[in-house]
C-alpha cells in the first residue's frame, strides 16, 4: 500500500498491488464492513516505486474527481478515475510523464515532461470530455535545447525470454 490519502468525502484512497497491478482503490472506513472497494483491475501501473517517498500520482480535483497519472506501454498518461465504476478517462495533453500532482482550486499542478521540452511545473485546467488547457509555469531550464543534438525517443515493445511484455525506449543517435 502506498500514497494513502483522504478524499473530500472521507474515504481512504491508496495504491496497492493486490491484483499484480498497481491500482488505485479506496476504503470507506466508516462502513460497518470496511473492506476495500472492488474496482475493476486495470492492467496499468499507477504510482511510482514505493521507495520514492513523497510521490503524488493522484489528487482530488475541486469537484471531487480523482485525477491520476499512470504508465501505459512505458508512457505517462493523465486522466480521471470514477471511483464508483472504475472507469478511467484519459485527459489529452502533449506530456509523456507526470509527477508531483497537486490540486489547485479549479486546476491541477504537476511536474510534466514533454518529448522535446525541458521539464516544467505546469498548470492543467480540466475542461471536460478529456480536454485540458496546459500552461507551463516554470521550466527546469531557460536555455533552449538545440534540436540538432537531441535524440527523440521511439517507443518499443517486445517479448522477453520468459514471454513477458517489456516496454522501453530507443534513442537513435543524432549528430549535429
Amino acid at each position: 500500500m502506498k500514497q494513502p490519502r483522504w478524499s473530500p468525502d472521507g474515504r481512504l484512497f491508496y495504491i496497492c498491488e493486490q491484483s499484480g497491478w498497481a491500482n488505485i482503490t479506496h476504503l470507506d472506513v466508516d462502513a460497518a464492513d470496511a473492506v476495500p472497494a472492488s474496482l475493476p483491475t486495470l492492467e496499468l501501473e499507477f504510482g511510482r516505486p514505493g521507495g520514492l517517498l513523497g510521490s503524488s500520482d493522484y489528487v482530488f480535483a475541486s469537484n471531487g474527481a480523482v485525477v491520476c497519472s499512470w504508465w501505459d506501454s512505458g508512457v505517462g498518461q493523465l486522466g480521471t478515475l470514477d471511483s464508483a465504476t472504475g472507469e478511467l478517462s484519459q485527459i489529452m495533453t502533449t506530456a509523456v510523464a507526470f509527477d508531483a500532482l497537486a490540486s489547485a482550486s479549479d486546476s491541477i499542478v504537476a511536474v510534466t515532461q514533454e518529448r522535446l521540452e525541458a521539464a516544467a511545473v505546469t498548470r492543467i485546467t480540466l475542461e471536460g470530455d478529456g480536454l485540458a488547457t496546459t500552461v507551463p509555469l516554470k521550466r527546469s531550464t531557460d536555455q533552449q535545447l538545440d534540436m540538432a543534438y537531441l535524440s527523440v525517443a521511439e517507443d518499443l515493445t517486445w517479448q522477453n525470454s520468459q514471454n513477458l511484455t517489456v516496454h522501453g525506449f530507443f534513442y537513435p543517435p543524432t549528430n549535429a
